[in-house]
């Protein structure tokens, strides 16, 4: 009896001991993944002649805007599949989600070319044309551009807006799909090729630590 007693002990301390590593790594692992996403966000935003350029999770892309009056701003979006939007950001707007939008814009004195998009939250619309390397080329260019939308327009200089634009790019190519989920996150080839955080904390459990992690 005494033997069994002893086995079950031990048995009961070798499993406590095992349950604790797999908390350990898995709350490294998460650490990790918060820190990397953190990095990321950080480095990925920036601010240039009036503009401010962040990242939007839950869209997968990357965003800058620029006051141009009262309470409304300009908005660039582009994100990992190089689409290219154009629209308004109001906060006194109550607009109707998912909402159809026309409009059209024009650049320096070049005739108007016309735009499609859609209301994405009360108060943003987003809008693309069908060729939207143009409208990447033409905002990089150009001196200002004049936006209408329904009974409304805005005109905005672009000065600065071709190194804005440049900067959006690189912060688009940063996000790719799924890079809030930590699951898609484990799979993406540039946090799988990062060193083992789990194995270095943990004392060499390289096993474990990959056995936990798929």
């Amino acid at each position: 009896m005494p033997l069994i007693q002893s086995c079950a002990s031990y048995y009961g301390r070798t499993l406590r001991a095992t349950t604790n590593m797999r908390l350990l790594i898995r709350t490294v692992l998460s650490l990790s993944l918060l820190i990397l996403g953190a990095q990321q966000s950080l480095a990925s935003a920036f601010i240039h002649k009036g503009w401010n350029g962040y990242e939007v999770t839950d869209r997968e892309s990357c965003r800058m805007d620029k006051h141009i009056e009262d309470d409304a701003y300009f908005l660039v979006e582009a994100d990992w599949n190089k689409s290219f939007l154009l629209g308004i950001h109001r906060k006194s707007w109550h607009l109707q989600e998912g909402e159809k939008v026309t409009g059209a814009i024009s650049f320096d004195d070049k005739p108007p070319v016309p735009l499609n998009g859609s209301v994405i939250h009360p108060t943003v619309m987003l809008l693309s044309f069908e060729q939207e390397d143009f409208l990447k080329v033409e905002f990089k260019v150009s001196k200002f551009l004049k936006m209408s939308f329904g009974t409304e327009w805005v005109q905005l200089n672009l000065t600065g807006s071709k190194r804005a634009v440049e900067l959006l790019e690189t912060c688009a190519k940063e996000v790719w799909p799924g890079a809030g989920d930590e699951e898609e996150a484990l799979r993406h080839p540039r946090i799988a090729s990062m060193p083992n955080c789990a194995f270095i904390l943990s004392g060499g459990a390289p096993r474990l630590a990959q056995r936990i992690a798929s």
